[in-house]
């Protein structure tokens, strides 16, 4: 017989058996009933047949006392027919397939790159008042107008760069790296932050009113800035006003306390915690929870997740599990042993502090005392300390002849 092309076609391969293989296939020819791809045996053959022709071979077998016997099912059809069972699943998968479609024609999350003057929120903020927010479909972005609104709309951003990926839409951006708060100097003099004795000084501009060694008290004025100009004979020929500038350390002795209560609340947790899930979409949120009649003290967080297929592929919805812990209040007293630790931690917390704002402990005579009230660290710490703030000049009258450069002096001085 013949040869076809199989593809799609839906055909079995038969094995037809006994002693009458000739008529059998004559009487096949007669009514065209046609086999392909034949392979002959002992007994009989192994060929290919159409679906339909096989039911049409049930009155020739019986003539002709052969057997047929299907060895595979092929096709589209059968394959179906296999799993008509799990016609659900298939179903299930389809609608899956056309949601995710769909899905991917919108955009589902906004993602800020390179921000550090501006947060993530107030940049989204502005894209939502240009109508750029989650669920606004791909084709309405345009990336090029959104570069050069926010260029216009914030003027530290000096590049930006706007790109989808998937369903998501990257604002990528840099910022100017000098300070955007950066205006004019103020004049002003540095004063002392505290009691104490000057231990070194570095002037950068300004007139240092104090030297090392020198005792100073808290607000005193160590670097004025006033600026007194001369000429070459030594005369007085004018004054500027500047933003003082030094480094001062000063040498003094700083009071430290703590106190600690000897008794105190203690939050006792229930050991059963009530776990419930939340979807979230959009601004709808449904909780998955079984009852719980307790309405007492209680603790709350949320672990969010966005599910996501791939990397850049985001689905409008958020999955959270809700984990709900119970407590109640004790009264508990502290020991000696655990007042001392939490005092003896918070002490080197601060002085953590202290090394970082560049203070020096010279000395440390800080003691634990306890008193029917409370547990107390109580002493006193002698310290190498930044000592100077900045302070403005408030009023200051420049004389009308006084000259306000070196330049303009030396002029009258000539």
């Amino acid at each position: 017989m013949q040869n076809r092309n199989r593809a799609g076609m839906t055909y079995v391969i038969t094995e037809v058996c006994g002693e009458s293989k000739e008529r059998f296939l004559n009487m096949c020819r007669h009514r065209d009933i046609l086999f392909w791809d034949i392979h002959w045996k002992e007994d009989g053959f192994v060929a290919c047949i159409t679906r339909t022709d096989f039911f049409r071979l049930k009155d020739i077998c019986h003539k002709t006392h052969m057997r047929v016997r299907i060895i595979r099912k092929v096709g589209v059809r059968f394959l179906f027919f296999r799993y008509r069972a799990r016609i659900s699943f298939v179903v299930g998968c389809l609608i899956s397939f056309i949601i995710v479609y769909v899905c991917g024609l919108y955009i589902w999350d906004i993602s800020i790159e390179g921000n550090t003057q501006y947060t993530a929120e107030s940049l989204r903020k502005y894209l939502a008042s240009e109508h750029i927010t989650t669920g606004i479909p791909v084709r309405n972005i345009h990336c090029d107008e959104i570069e050069s609104d926010l260029r216009n709309a914030y003027s530290h951003i000096i590049w930006v760069s706007v790109e989808i990926r998937g369903t998501r839409l990257i604002v990528h951006l840099k910022e100017n790296e000098s300070d955007h708060t950066q205006q004019k100097e103020e004049q002003g003099n540095l004063v002392a932050v505290h009691d104490g004795v000057v231990s070194s000084m570095v002037t950068r501009n300004g007139t240092p009113q104090v030297q090392v060694g020198d005792t100073v008290e808290q607000g005193q004025v160590l670097v004025s800035g006033v600026v007194t100009f001369h000429n070459d004979a030594g005369e007085e020929v004018g004054e500027q006003l500047v933003r003082a500038d030094a480094d001062v350390v000063l040498d003094t002795t700083m009071e430290y306390e703590k106190q600690l209560p000897h008794y105190y609340q203690k939050k006792g947790y229930f050991k059963q915690n009530i776990h419930s899930f939340i979807i979230q979409s959009g601004t709808k949120m449904v909780e998955l929870r079984l009852p719980f009649s307790y309405k007492g003290k209680r603790e709350e967080y949320v672990l969010w997740e966005q599910p996501k297929w791939i990397r850049l592929f985001r689905l409008p919805i958020q999955i959270g599990k809700k984990i709900t812990k119970y407590y109640d209040y004790t009264e508990e007293e502290y020991t000696q042993e655990e007042a001392a630790s939490i005092l003896q931690r918070q002490f080197q917390q601060d002085l953590g502090d202290l090394y970082e704002n560049g203070v020096q402990i010279l000395e440390n005579n800080v003691r634990i005392e306890e008193d029917v009230s409370c547990y107390r660290m109580k002493g006193t710490m002698h310290i190498l300390m930044p000592g100077v703030q900045y302070a403005p000049i408030e009023e200051y009258d420049m004389p009308d002849e006084a000259l306000t450069g070196k330049r303009d002096g030396e002029s009258e001085h000539s």
